[in-house]
C-alpha cells in the first residue's frame, strides 16, 4: 500500500500544482501576479479595475488571458510594446426596459432618453426596449429620462458590469406631449406649451453671450420680453412689470433682493442650480402675492450616487460646490458657495460695475466721482439634503444664505461734508419639502418655509450726525397639496398660509442739530389661500388649465378670488395656437421712487398694504398668440396685455413726515417675437424683438398719466451660438429704444427746483408738488428752469456682448475636468444712457448715468 502510495505522490502533487494554478482570483490579484512573475506591466486606472468584476484564470501565455479578459469584460488590452499594456474601456451595446416604479408598467421606449454628461445620445427603438452604444467613462453623468418621470441616474460602474438594464422611474407629472418645444432659444432652454412658461436646465445649459459662469438672471434677460434696461442682472422687468411685481424663489424660499452689488449679480451659485421656471404672463394658482411674473429656482431634487465636486474662480469671486452620497441610494448633501475678493483687488469688470453703480448718485460731484474708497463684499452659501427611503417617499431640506455688504467713503459729498456710508443685504431662508407618492393616480405635495430679510444703511457725516434706515422682513409659509392624476389629465387641491412681518426704522439726525425726523413701524399680516386647477389633457388637441385662488388678507380683513385659464389647440403638427388670462392679487410690495436710504441706490422699501404706507394691488393679464415648430425652425408670437391697479408710488424723493404714498395704476400692451433656426447638430442662430407701451396713471381727479420709465417700445436681440469639439462660443448684439427722460423722477426734481429755495441758498426746499398735479406750496420767484428742455426719450441703447470657453474633459489618465472662459459686456464699450439726475447744490447740474461699460471676465472651473 504505502508503495502504490508513494508511487502516486508525483502525479498528485501535479495534479494540485496545475489545480492551483487554474484558481480564479479577481482581475486586480491576476494583474498583479503577471507583474510579479513575468515582468509584464499594466497601465490602468486603479478605480476602475475594481469597479470590473469577475474571476480569471492565471495562465501562463498572458495572451491567453487578454483574449479572455476582453471577451467577458467591457476592456481592450492594447499592447504598446512588448510586455507593456494599457487598459482601455471598450464600446459595448446595452438594452434598456423602464418601468413606471408604482405600477410596475413598462414604459414606452419611444418616451426614452439616455443623456450623457447632459447630451442625449442616439438610440434603437424596438417595441420593449431602447438600444444604445456607449463606451464607459468612470467621470461620465448617465441619466435616464422619460416623458412625465423624474430622472434616474445610473452608475458607470453598473454599466460595466450589466448589458441589459431594468430601470425603475418615478413617476412626476404629465406634461403636454408634442408641444413642449426642447431648445426654445438654445440647448438646455423649453418652453413649456401647457404651461406657457419657460424652462431653463442649467445642467444642459450651453455658453450664453457675456456670461461664461452660468449667471441665472443673465440666462432669464435673454428671452424675449424680459429685459434688463441698465445691464444689471437682478433688474429683471418681466413684460414691463416692476421688479418687486415678479416672485423670485429659490427652493421655495422668497427672495427680496435684486443680487449682490445692487442687482449687477444674480446670488444664486450656479452649481447648486438645477432648473428654473420663468413665467412672463400669468402663472398657477399654488403662487401667490405677485401681479407681474414668476422665476422658480430649483436646486437637484435626486439623490447623488457617487461624490462630485468643483472649485473656480473668475475676477469677481471664488466659488466651489460639492455633491456628496450619505447613504447609498438614499440620502446625500449638496453644498455651494461663493465670495468676493477682498476689495484690495478690483478687476476690469467689476470697475465697471462700480462706475455705473456710482455715476448719477449722491456721492458723485458735478465733476465726476468723488469716492475716496469702495469696500465691497458678496456672499452666498447653500445647502440641501436629500432623503429617498423608497420610491415613494421624497423630503428635502434646503437652506440659502446671501449677503452683500457695501461701504464707501469720501471727503466731501454734495453738502460739502465727509461722510462714511454703509449699505447691507441680507437673505436667510431654510425650506422643508416632502414628497409623498400614494399611487400613480395620488399623491401629496408638502411645503414650509421659513425666511428672513434684512436691508440696513447707515451714514455718517460726523461725530454728531447719522442717518439710519432699516428694513426688515420675516415670513413663515405653510403650504400642502394634493394631487389626482387620471390618464393625461390632473387635479390640484391645495391650501396655502403665510404670516408676514414687517419692520422699518428710520432716523436722520443733522450735525448739532435735534433729529429732523424718526420713525418707527411694525406691521403683521397673514395670508390663507386655498386653490384648485384642473389641467385637462384628455383630448387629442387641446389642453385647458383652469385654475382659481382665494386669499383672505387679515391686515385689511380682504378676501379676493383670482380665477385663471390657459388654452392651447393643436390645429396642425408643427401649428399650436395658445392663449390665456388671470387675476392676481399682490399685498407685499415696494414704495416705488422712494430712496429708503440714501446715496441714490434705488433702495425701495418694502412694506405691506394696509391703506397708508401700501395698497393691495389687483393686477390682471391676457395673452394671446402662436408657435410654429417645423424642422429646424420655430417662430413664436405672442402678443400680452398688462394691467396693475394700486401700486404705491411715494410723494417725495426721501422718507419725510409730511409726504404721503400716492396710488397708481399702470397698463402695459405688447408683443413678443421669436424666430429661431437650428443650423445642424453645432449650431443655432435666434432673433427676437419685443414692442411694448405703458403708462402710468395717478388715482386723481385729473388722471395725469406719465409714460413706464423702464418700458422701451422697441427692443432687439440678434444671438448665435457655436460648439465645435471642445470649443463653445455665443454672440449676441442688443438694440433697444432709449429711456424716458421726463420720468417721474424727474418731474418731481422739476417741482423741488420750482418750489425750494434757489440753487446754493441754505434751508430744505419745501414739500414739493405731488406728480398727480396737485401743488405742495407757493414757488418762490425762480432762475430760469434748467427743466424746461427735458422730454423725450435718451438715446437708443445697443451693445455687443461675447463669449467664448475650452474644456479639457476627464480621460483614462485624469479624472477631472477644467474650463476656461473668456465673457465680455459691451464690447465697444458703447456709452448707454440710462437716466440723468439733477443735482442742485454746490453747483446745478445734471449728472448723467449709463449702463455698464466695457466689462470683461476671465474664469477658470475644475471638476471632478
Amino acid at each position: 500500500m504505502r508503495r502504490k502510495f508513494w508511487g502516486c505522490l508525483p502525479m498528485l502533487l501535479l495534479t494540485w500544482s496545475a489545480i492551483a494554478q487554474n484558481t480564479t482570483e479577481t482581475l486586480e490579484v491576476v494583474l498583479e501576479r503577471y507583474e510579479q512573475e513575468q515582468g509584464i506591466k499594466f497601465s490602468y486606472d486603479a478605480e476602475l479595475v475594481v469597479e470590473l468584476t469577475g474571476e480569471f484564470d492565471y495562465q501562463p501565455d498572458v495572451r491567453d488571458f487578454v483574449l479572455e479578459a476582453e471577451v467577458s469584460l467591457p476592456v481592450q488590452f492594447d499592447e504598446v510594446s512588448e510586455g507593456y499594456y494599457v487598459i482601455k474601456t471598450a464600446e459595448r451595446h446595452y438594452e434598456l426596459t423602464a418601468w413606471d416604479s408604482l405600477g410596475q408598467e413598462m414604459i414606452v421606449p419611444t418616451d426614452i432618453m439616455v443623456l450623457i454628461n447632459g447630451d442625449p445620445i442616439t438610440l434603437e427603438y424596438s417595441s420593449k426596449y431602447v438600444g444604445f452604444d456607449y463606451r464607459p467613462n468612470l467621470r461620465d453623468s448617465v441619466l435616464i429620462y422619460a416623458l412625465g418621470y423624474g430622472r434616474k441616474s445610473v452608475s458607470v460602474g453598473r454599466l460595466l458590469r450589466e448589458t441589459s438594464l431594468n430601470i425603475s422611474l418615478t413617476y412626476v407629472e404629465m406634461q403636454l406631449k408634442g408641444i413642449t418645444i426642447q431648445e426654445y432659444l438654445t440647448q438646455g432652454i423649453a418652453l413649456n406649451a401647457s404651461n406657457q412658461s419657460v424652462s431653463i436646465d442649467t445642467e444642459d445649459l450651453p455658453l450664453l453671450p457675456g456670461e461664461t459662469d452660468g449667471d441665472i438672471f443673465a440666462s432669464i434677460a435673454a428671452l424675449p420680453g424680459v429685459t434688463s434696461p441698465d445691464g444689471r442682472a437682478g433688474n429683471l422687468f418681466i413684460r414691463g412689470s416692476h421688479t418687486d411685481q415678479s416672485l423670485i424663489l429659490f427652493d421655495d424660499i422668497p427672495i427680496y433682493h435684486r443680487g449682490h452689488y445692487y442687482g449687477t449679480i444674480s446670488p444664486y451659485n450656479p452649481k447648486v442650480v438645477s432648473n428654473v421656471e420663468v413665467y412672463r404672463s400669468g402663472f398657477h394658482p399654488r403662487l401667490g402675492d405677485r401681479v407681474g411674473g414668476a422665476v422658480v429656482i430649483s436646486s437637484d431634487e435626486e439623490v447623488d450616487e457617487q461624490v462630485q465636486g468643483g472649485v473656480g474662480a473668475n475676477t469677481m469671486y471664488l466659488m466651489g460646490f460639492a455633491k456628496v452620497p450619505l447613504a447609498e441610494d438614499k440620502v446625500s448633501l449638496s453644498i455651494g458657495a461663493r465670495r468676493s475678493y477682498p476689495s484690495s483687488f478690483q478687476s476690469p469688470k467689476l470697475n465697471a460695475i462700480s462706475e455705473s453703480v456710482f455715476s448719477g448718485t449722491g456721492v458723485e460731484g458735478p465733476n465726476g466721482n468723488i469716492i475716496s474708497k469702495i469696500d465691497l463684499l458678496f456672499e452666498d452659501y447653500h445647502a440641501k439634503v436629500i432623503y429617498a427611503p423608497n420610491a415613494k417617499q421624497h423630503l428635502s431640506l434646503s437652506s440659502i444664505y446671501t449677503e452683500t455688504d457695501v461701504k464707501y467713503n469720501g471727503d466731501v459729498n454734495q453738502k460739502n461734508s465727509p461722510y462714511n456710508d454703509q449699505n447691507r443685504f441680507r437673505n436667510l431662508g431654510f425650506n422643508l419639502q416632502w414628497q409623498s407618492v400614494f399611487s400613480k393616480n395620488w399623491q401629496s405635495n408638502f411645503s414650509t418655509t421659513l425666511s428672513a430679510y434684512d436691508f440696513g444703511y447707515v451714514s455718517q457725516t460726523g461725530p454728531d450726525s447719522e442717518s439710519v434706515a432699516y428694513n426688515n422682513l420675516k415670513d413663515f409659509n405653510v403650504r400642502e397639496e394634493v394631487v389626482r392624476s387620471f390618464g393625461r389629465s390632473s387635479l390640484v387641491l391645495g391650501a396655502d398660509y403665510k404670516w408676514q412681518k414687517v419692520e422699518i426704522e428710520y432716523a436722520d439726525t443733522l450735525f448739532q442739530q435735534p433729529v429732523f425726523y424718526e420713525e418707527e413701524t411694525k406691521q403683521l399680516a397673514y395670508t390663507l389661500a386655498p386653490y384648485i386647477n384642473l389641467e385637462w389633457n384628455q383630448w387629442e388637441k387641446w389642453n385647458i388649465q383652469l385654475g382659481v385662488r382665494g386669499s383672505y388678507y387679515s391686515l385689511m380683513e380682504s378676501f379676493q378670488l383670482d380665477p385663471r385659464v390657459f388654452v392651447n389647440y393643436r390645429v396642425m403638427s408643427p401649428l399650436t395656437l395658445k392663449a390665456s388670462a388671470g387675476r392676481y392679487h399682490q399685498y407685499l410690495s415696494q414704495v416705488k421712487y422712494l430712496e429708503f436710504g440714501g446715496g441714490g441706490f434705488d433702495n425701495e422699501l418694502w412694506t405691506l398694504a394696509d391703506g397708508e404706507n401700501g395698497h393691495i394691488i389687483l393686477g390682471t393679464q391676457a395673452t394671446l398668440g402662436f408657435m410654429l415648430e417645423e424642422g429646424a425652425w420655430i417662430l413664436d408670437v405672442e402678443a400680452f396685455h398688462k394691467g396693475v391697479d394700486g401700486f404705491s408710488i411715494y410723494e417725495g424723493r426721501r422718507y419725510s413726515p409730511t409726504a404721503e404714498t400716492l396710488r397708481a395704476k399702470q397698463t402695459i400692451d405688447g408683443v413678443d417675437v421669436l424666430l429661431k433656426r437650428q443650423l445642424g447638430a453645432k449650431a443655432s442662430v435666434w432673433a427676437s424683438y419685443t414692442y411694448s407701451q405703458s403708462d402710468i396713471v395717478f388715482d386723481s381727479a385729473r388722471q395725469r398719466s406719465y409714460p413706464a420709465k423702464y418700458v422701451q417700445p422697441h427692443v432687439f436681440y440678434f444671438g448665435g451660438a457655436y460648439y465645435h469639439e471642445r470649443w463653445k462660443v455665443s454672440m449676441a448684439y442688443k438694440w433697444a429704444t432709449g429711456l424716458v427722460a421726463k420720468s417721474l423722477d424727474m418731474v418731481y426734481a422739476e417741482g423741488v427746483f420750482l418750489q425750494g429755495p434757489a440753487p446754493g441758498q441754505a434751508g430744505r426746499p419745501a414739500r414739493g408738488p405731488r406728480p398727480d398735479g396737485q401743488q405742495g406750496g407757493t414757488p418762490p420767484p425762480r432762475p430760469p428752469n434748467p427743466f424746461a428742455e427735458v422730454g423725450g426719450r435718451y438715446p437708443n441703447m445697443h451693445s455687443l456682448d461675447l463669449s467664448v470657453s475650452y474644456r479639457i474633459p476627464p480621460s483614462e489618465t485624469h479624472d477631472w475636468s477644467m474650463s476656461f472662459g473668456l465673457s465680455i459686456i459691451n464690447v465697444f464699450n458703447q456709452v448707454n444712457l440710462i437716466d440723468r439726475v439733477y443735482r442742485g447744490n454746490p453747483t446745478p447740474a445734471f449728472l448723467d448715468r449709463d449702463a455698464i461699460g466695457f466689462a470683461p471676465n476671465l474664469m477658470v472651473l475644475v471638476e471632478w
